[in-house]
Protein backbone atom coordinates (compact mmCIF):
# COMPACT_ATOMS: atom_id res chain seq x y z
CA UNK A 1 0.00 0.00 0.00
CA UNK A 2 0.95 3.17 -0.74
CA UNK A 3 0.42 5.57 2.71
CA UNK A 4 -0.51 8.91 2.69
CA UNK A 5 2.04 11.87 2.97
CA UNK A 6 2.95 13.09 6.48
CA UNK A 7 1.67 16.73 4.88
CA UNK A 8 -0.42 17.97 2.64
CA UNK A 9 -3.25 15.32 3.26
CA UNK A 10 -7.05 16.51 3.10
CA UNK A 11 -9.25 13.93 4.50
CA UNK A 12 -12.18 12.68 2.24
CA UNK A 13 -14.33 13.51 5.10
CA UNK A 14 -14.01 17.08 4.62
CA UNK A 15 -17.14 18.69 3.08
CA UNK A 16 -16.81 19.91 -0.25
CA UNK A 17 -19.24 21.55 -2.43
CA UNK A 18 -19.14 20.70 -6.11
CA UNK A 19 -19.11 24.01 -8.22
CA UNK A 20 -21.88 23.84 -10.68
CA UNK A 21 -20.01 22.61 -13.23
CA UNK A 22 -18.80 19.60 -11.71
CA UNK A 23 -22.07 18.89 -9.87
CA UNK A 24 -24.23 17.50 -12.45
CA UNK A 25 -21.02 15.02 -13.18
CA UNK A 26 -21.12 12.91 -10.04
CA UNK A 27 -23.77 9.97 -10.21
CA UNK A 28 -26.43 10.95 -7.37
CA UNK A 29 -27.48 8.74 -4.58
CA UNK A 30 -23.98 7.56 -3.81
CA UNK A 31 -22.34 8.96 -0.64
CA UNK A 32 -19.15 6.75 -2.52
CA UNK A 33 -19.15 8.81 -5.40
CA UNK A 34 -19.42 12.35 -3.53
CA UNK A 35 -16.57 11.25 -1.14
CA UNK A 36 -14.33 10.18 -4.51
CA UNK A 37 -15.22 13.96 -5.74
CA UNK A 38 -13.98 15.61 -2.32
CA UNK A 39 -11.08 13.75 -2.07
CA UNK A 40 -9.78 14.69 -5.97
CA UNK A 41 -11.29 18.24 -5.56
CA UNK A 42 -9.51 18.80 -2.02
CA UNK A 43 -6.21 17.71 -3.83
CA UNK A 44 -5.70 18.07 -7.72
CA UNK A 45 -5.14 20.85 -9.37
CA UNK A 46 -8.02 22.20 -10.81
CA UNK A 47 -6.48 21.29 -14.23
CA UNK A 48 -6.02 17.58 -13.28
CA UNK A 49 -9.54 17.47 -11.38
CA UNK A 50 -10.96 18.86 -15.28
CA UNK A 51 -9.41 16.17 -16.69
CA UNK A 52 -10.29 13.53 -14.53
CA UNK A 53 -14.24 14.22 -15.07
CA UNK A 54 -13.95 14.59 -18.72
CA UNK A 55 -12.36 11.03 -18.28
CA UNK A 56 -14.99 9.87 -16.41
CA UNK A 57 -17.85 11.68 -19.32
CA UNK A 58 -16.22 9.89 -22.17
CA UNK A 59 -15.70 6.48 -20.63
CA UNK A 60 -19.64 7.22 -19.35
CA UNK A 61 -20.05 7.46 -23.18
CA UNK A 62 -18.45 4.31 -24.60
CA UNK A 63 -20.33 2.35 -21.64
CA UNK A 64 -23.55 3.78 -22.94
CA UNK A 65 -22.16 2.86 -26.55
CA UNK A 66 -19.99 -0.15 -26.58
CA UNK A 67 -20.30 -0.10 -30.23
CA UNK A 68 -17.23 2.69 -30.44
CA UNK A 69 -15.06 -0.52 -29.33
CA UNK A 70 -16.09 -2.24 -32.93
CA UNK A 71 -13.35 -1.47 -34.89
CA UNK A 72 -10.74 -1.49 -31.99
CA UNK A 73 -7.48 -4.49 -32.42
CA UNK A 74 -8.60 -6.05 -28.97
CA UNK A 75 -10.10 -9.00 -28.60
CA UNK A 76 -13.71 -8.46 -26.97
CA UNK A 77 -13.17 -8.26 -22.87
CA UNK A 78 -13.80 -11.49 -21.19
CA UNK A 79 -13.34 -10.43 -17.32
CA UNK A 80 -16.36 -8.37 -15.77
CA UNK A 81 -17.93 -7.35 -18.88
CA UNK A 82 -20.50 -5.87 -16.83
CA UNK A 83 -19.68 -2.27 -14.84
CA UNK A 84 -21.13 -0.47 -12.16
CA UNK A 85 -20.76 3.19 -13.47
CA UNK A 86 -20.89 4.73 -9.64
CA UNK A 87 -17.59 2.27 -10.15
CA UNK A 88 -16.65 3.83 -13.41
CA UNK A 89 -16.91 7.15 -12.09
CA UNK A 90 -14.96 6.26 -8.44
CA UNK A 91 -11.66 5.20 -11.08
CA UNK A 92 -12.16 7.92 -13.15
CA UNK A 93 -12.11 11.02 -10.63
CA UNK A 94 -9.40 9.18 -9.07
CA UNK A 95 -6.85 7.74 -11.33
CA UNK A 96 -4.35 10.50 -10.89
CA UNK A 97 -4.92 11.01 -7.50
CA UNK A 98 -1.59 9.62 -7.00
CA UNK A 99 0.48 12.10 -8.78
CA UNK A 100 -0.77 14.28 -5.86
CA UNK A 101 1.31 14.92 -2.54
CA UNK A 102 -1.24 13.30 -0.48
CA UNK A 103 -0.37 9.68 -1.22
CA UNK A 104 3.18 10.40 -2.61
CA UNK A 105 4.70 6.90 -1.66
CA UNK A 106 7.20 4.71 -2.44
CA UNK A 107 5.65 3.39 -5.89
CA UNK A 108 4.46 4.32 -8.99
CA UNK A 109 1.81 7.18 -9.19
CA UNK A 110 -1.05 4.51 -10.95
CA UNK A 111 -0.37 2.07 -7.82
CA UNK A 112 -0.64 4.96 -4.77
CA UNK A 113 -4.03 6.53 -7.07
CA UNK A 114 -4.99 2.77 -6.88
CA UNK A 115 -4.48 2.01 -3.11
CA UNK A 116 -6.73 5.10 -2.18
CA UNK A 117 -9.09 4.61 -4.64
CA UNK A 118 -9.87 0.98 -2.51
CA UNK A 119 -8.82 2.35 0.60
CA UNK A 120 -12.09 4.92 0.36
CA UNK A 121 -14.34 2.12 -1.58
CA UNK A 122 -14.04 -0.01 2.06
CA UNK A 123 -15.31 2.90 3.70
CA UNK A 124 -18.44 2.09 1.74
CA UNK A 125 -19.08 -1.46 1.92
CA UNK A 126 -22.35 -1.31 0.96
CA UNK A 127 -21.37 0.34 -2.08
CA UNK A 128 -19.41 -2.35 -3.83
CA UNK A 129 -17.84 -6.12 -3.86
CA UNK A 130 -14.16 -6.94 -2.88
CA UNK A 131 -14.41 -7.89 -6.85
CA UNK A 132 -15.54 -4.62 -7.62
CA UNK A 133 -12.97 -2.91 -5.94
CA UNK A 134 -10.17 -5.16 -7.29
CA UNK A 135 -11.52 -3.97 -10.48
CA UNK A 136 -11.33 -0.50 -9.75
CA UNK A 137 -7.98 -0.75 -8.85
CA UNK A 138 -6.74 -2.83 -11.82
CA UNK A 139 -8.49 0.17 -13.98
CA UNK A 140 -6.41 2.87 -11.80
CA UNK A 141 -3.43 1.25 -11.08
CA UNK A 142 -2.72 0.29 -15.84
CA UNK A 143 -4.72 2.62 -17.64
CA UNK A 144 -0.64 4.29 -18.45
CA UNK A 145 -0.61 0.58 -19.84
CA UNK A 146 -1.52 0.63 -23.63
CA UNK A 147 -2.48 -2.84 -24.71
CA UNK A 148 -3.17 -4.36 -21.29
CA UNK A 149 -5.80 -1.82 -19.85
CA UNK A 150 -7.78 -2.70 -23.09
CA UNK A 151 -7.85 -5.86 -22.47
CA UNK A 152 -8.08 -6.77 -18.76
CA UNK A 153 -11.95 -5.51 -18.16
CA UNK A 154 -14.62 -3.93 -19.57
CA UNK A 155 -14.19 -0.99 -16.73
CA UNK A 156 -9.98 -0.45 -17.49
CA UNK A 157 -11.02 -0.69 -21.06
CA UNK A 158 -13.33 2.66 -20.44
CA UNK A 159 -10.32 4.61 -18.43
CA UNK A 160 -7.97 3.99 -20.59
CA UNK A 161 -10.16 4.35 -23.87
CA UNK A 162 -11.25 7.67 -22.30
CA UNK A 163 -7.98 8.91 -21.22
CA UNK A 164 -6.42 8.73 -24.29
CA UNK A 165 -9.39 9.93 -25.66
CA UNK A 166 -8.81 13.44 -23.53
CA UNK A 167 -4.98 13.30 -24.79
CA UNK A 168 -5.78 13.31 -28.53
CA UNK A 169 -7.16 10.06 -30.06
CA UNK A 170 -9.66 11.37 -32.25
CA UNK A 171 -11.23 8.75 -33.69
CA UNK A 172 -13.76 7.49 -30.73
CA UNK A 173 -15.37 10.54 -30.00
CA UNK A 174 -16.44 13.20 -32.60
CA UNK A 175 -14.01 16.57 -32.45
CA UNK A 176 -17.84 18.51 -31.55
CA UNK A 177 -18.23 16.13 -28.63
CA UNK A 178 -15.34 17.02 -27.36
CA UNK A 179 -15.55 20.79 -27.82
CA UNK A 180 -18.58 20.79 -26.08
CA UNK A 181 -17.23 18.77 -23.15
CA UNK A 182 -14.17 21.36 -23.29
CA UNK A 183 -16.42 23.98 -23.13
CA UNK A 184 -17.79 22.91 -19.55
CA UNK A 185 -14.76 21.70 -18.00
CA UNK A 186 -11.72 23.34 -19.65
CA UNK A 187 -8.31 21.78 -20.41
CA UNK A 188 -5.85 24.25 -19.10
CA UNK A 189 -2.80 23.35 -19.26
CA UNK A 190 -3.08 19.72 -18.16
CA UNK A 191 -0.60 18.12 -20.33
CA UNK A 192 2.51 20.46 -18.60
CA UNK A 193 1.22 20.55 -15.29
CA UNK A 194 0.43 16.53 -14.77
CA UNK A 195 3.71 15.57 -16.54
CA UNK A 196 5.94 18.09 -14.35
CA UNK A 197 3.84 16.49 -11.11
CA UNK A 198 5.18 12.82 -11.93
CA UNK A 199 8.26 13.79 -12.79
CA UNK A 200 8.62 15.78 -9.52
CA UNK A 201 7.33 13.45 -7.50
CA UNK A 202 10.39 10.65 -8.66
CA UNK A 203 12.98 13.33 -8.91
CA UNK A 204 11.87 13.96 -4.89
CA UNK A 205 13.47 10.58 -4.25
CA UNK A 206 16.35 9.74 -2.56
CA UNK A 207 18.74 7.80 -4.20
CA UNK A 208 18.48 5.63 -7.13
CA UNK A 209 16.83 2.56 -6.12
CA UNK A 210 13.54 4.77 -4.63
CA UNK A 211 13.94 6.57 -7.78
CA UNK A 212 13.51 3.12 -9.65
CA UNK A 213 10.67 2.11 -7.39
CA UNK A 214 8.83 5.68 -8.25
CA UNK A 215 9.06 5.57 -11.59
CA UNK A 216 10.68 1.46 -12.97
CA UNK A 217 12.13 1.40 -16.06
CA UNK A 218 9.90 1.56 -19.16
CA UNK A 219 7.14 3.08 -17.18
CA UNK A 220 5.51 5.75 -18.09
CA UNK A 221 6.88 8.12 -15.28
CA UNK A 222 10.49 6.72 -16.44
CA UNK A 223 9.89 8.29 -20.05
CA UNK A 224 8.70 11.18 -18.47
CA UNK A 225 11.52 11.47 -16.28
CA UNK A 226 14.15 10.42 -18.59
CA UNK A 227 13.05 13.17 -21.45
CA UNK A 228 13.19 15.73 -18.35
CA UNK A 229 16.65 14.52 -17.42
CA UNK A 230 17.87 14.36 -21.47
CA UNK A 231 16.39 18.24 -21.86
CA UNK A 232 18.12 19.15 -18.31
CA UNK A 233 21.37 18.47 -19.88
CA UNK A 234 20.56 19.79 -23.57
CA UNK A 235 19.72 23.24 -22.13
CA UNK A 236 16.62 23.22 -23.99
CA UNK A 237 12.74 23.64 -22.90
CA UNK A 238 10.25 21.83 -25.19
CA UNK A 239 7.30 23.58 -26.99
CA UNK A 240 5.08 24.72 -24.21
CA UNK A 241 7.04 23.38 -21.53
CA UNK A 242 5.19 20.34 -21.76
CA UNK A 243 7.29 16.71 -21.43
CA UNK A 244 8.18 15.38 -24.88
CA UNK A 245 7.37 12.01 -23.76
CA UNK A 246 3.94 13.02 -22.94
Amino acid sequence: MCPPSSSGFRSEGKEQLPNSAHQHHIPASSPLCTAAYNLAASNLPSEILNHSLRVFLYAKLFHENPSAFANLPYPATVSNPAVNLSHVFVASILHDLGASEIINGSQRFEVCGADAAVSLMEKFPDESTHAERHDVWTSISAHTSPGIAERYSTMSRLVRLAVVTDFGRGDLVSKEKKEEVERDLPRGEIEKILGDAVVEQALKKEGDSAQALKAPKVSWSWSLVRSHREDMEAGVTPPGGVNRAF
